[in-house]
């Protein structure tokens, strides 16, 4: 062999193979299996590389293409496989592998990193595992390769795949026509955005297909025409529920025989005349809620309210009323609690936001009422206002309000202190004596929780802090609040 033979050609079997178990470098190693004379020494190199490429740090260090796809070949350990195929680069070598590896991940995988088209569309047609060709179907853009795939994989999903990449509607609709699945005739019909083709499959298709059809569907001819003569009253909804023309849905709810059909009708209808007309005669229950949830006459839902027999009806039209005195009306006189609370909760919200109240003695009631169920701020401070401004309108309930405030008091287990002062701007209890300045604290057997009066009757103050929540309520009263 000559003078410059490597140590691991040598004839001499003991010499080479102490040459070769010597070898670090694993890519040296790897030219060694490939080239050197002796079955010996190729197959030591080779047990040499499997050892040492079981660690993967060793395999992130590999750039040579041809010995990772040898590992990806050889050697028996996923991990490392896996590893070794993700630093191939080679086109023909993923090629190689995606059409050669016995095993389907690692065929999937190199599959995943090709971009000849021709090479993906051969692997589309060929492999065994439908996972692999779907991954190839997956990045052929191809139309004509994705139209052969879509009419001839025998899996379901790879066809699927394929039709949601095609363009042509006609392919489209010779496929939701054809395919002996139903998962893939409806990714055709979603695919299809031609209106006529849309308008005969909702025609002619079984029925999840034709329904898919219809959802795409956006003339309104076409529209009213399913509505109107469609036997099928699930078809009739979904066209309904599409239709703008505010005539047609007036005889859509006038003529149709289902009533989720004719509620689908009023939800679609602005008129408020028809919608009127609707809350008041109609016969059941939820075309009337409906109707009424799109009404803001104030005479029609305030009629809707004093003669509907549906607590639900009710409850939606009085959650839209804007008049207090109507509202008072309803919440003295309704027999239905749910009806009742909605409008003392509405009277609430129209005062909070407009700081007025035009059935004072009803809203001084709702709010004692709130009063009464948690220590609200602000619902004692309206009490507060109310009582400084209308002192004659609020005097009715002063034993309403003592009430709801003493049950505060309860609730919390606080002491109540009272007695005249003089002139102490902050309460203290006991008499004058005890007051030595203006900013005397509360002493400490009162626990946050106080009332009384000046001697000049001018106001009473009430003060609860709560504990627990770290929170502090001073509310001032006129003098009359005193026994």
């Amino acid at each position: 062999m000559g003078l410059f033979t490597p140590a691991w050609n040598s004839k001499n079997p003991e010499k080479r193979m102490k040459a070769v178990r010597e070898i670090t470098d694993i890519e040296k190693l790897y030219r060694i299996a490939e080239r050197a004379d002796f079955e010996d020494v190729r197959q030591i190199a080779w047990m040499i590389i499997a050892v040492k490429t079981s660690n993967k740090s060793v395999i992130e260090k590999i750039t040579d293409q041809n010995l990772l796809a040898e590992i990806v070949k050889r050697v028996n350990h996923d991990d490392i496989r896996k590893v070794a195929i993700k630093k191939i680069i080679d086109q023909n070598i993923l090629a190689e592998i995606a059409k050669t590896n016995v095993d389907q991940f690692m065929r999937k995988v190199a599959t995943e990193k090709i971009a000849d088209q021709k090479i993906l569309f051969e692997i589309a047609k060929t492999d065994s595992n439908w996972e692999v060709r779907w991954s190839a179907t997956k990045k052929i853009t191809d139309q004509n390769m994705l139209i052969e795939i879509a009419k001839t994989d025998n899996y379901p999903s790879v066809r699927k795949l394929a039709t949601e990449k095609i363009i042509d509607q006609y392919i489209l609709a010779e496929i939701s026509e054809t395919d002996n699945i139903v998962d893939v005739r409806k990714a055709a019909t979603e695919m299809i955005t031609d209106q006529n083709i849309l308008k005969k499959i909702a025609k002619t298709a079984e029925f999840n297909v034709r329904l898919v059809a219809l959802k795409k569907i956006t003339d309104q001819n076409t529209l009213i025409e399913f509505a109107k003569t469609s036997n099928d009253s699930q078809v009739r909804l979904i066209a309904t529920k599409k239709i703008t023309d505010q005539k047609m849905l007036a005889e859509i709810y006038e003529t149709d025989n289902v009533g989720d059909v004719r509620k689908a009708a009023t939800e679609m209808i602005t008129d408020q005349k028809m919608l009127a007309k609707i809350a008041v005669t109609d016969k059941f229950s939820h075309a009337r809620k409906a109707a009424t949830e799109k009404i803001t006459d104030q005479n029609i839902l305030t009629n809707i309210v004093k003669t509907d027999n549906d607590n639900g009806v009710r409850m939606i039209a009085t959650k839209k009323i804007i008049d207090q005195n109507t509202l008072a009306e309803i919440a003295n006189n309704d027999k239905d609690i749910g009806v009742i609370n909605a409008a003392k909760a509405r009277i609430l919200e129209i005062f909070y936001e407009t700081d007025s109240a035009s059935d004072m003695p009803i809203t001084i009631e709702i709010l004692t009422e709130e009063l009464n169920d948690n220590i609200n701020e602000k619902v004692l401070q309206k009490i507060i206002d109310i009582a400084k401004n209308n002192p004659d309108v609020i005097k009715p309930f002063f034993k309403k309000i003592k009430t709801a405030l003493n049950k505060l008091h309860t609730d919390v287990s606080l002491q109540i202190g009272r007695g005249p002062h003089q002139d102490c701007k902050q309460l203290v209890r006991g008499t004058s004596s005890d007051c030595h300045n203006d900013t005397l604290p509360w002493r400490p057997t009162m626990t946050g929780f106080g009332h009384g009066y000046h001697q000049d009757g001018y106001e009473i103050k009430y003060k609860h802090e709560d504990i627990n929540k770290g929170k502090t309520y001073l509310a001032q009263f006129p003098p009359y609040f005193n026994d």
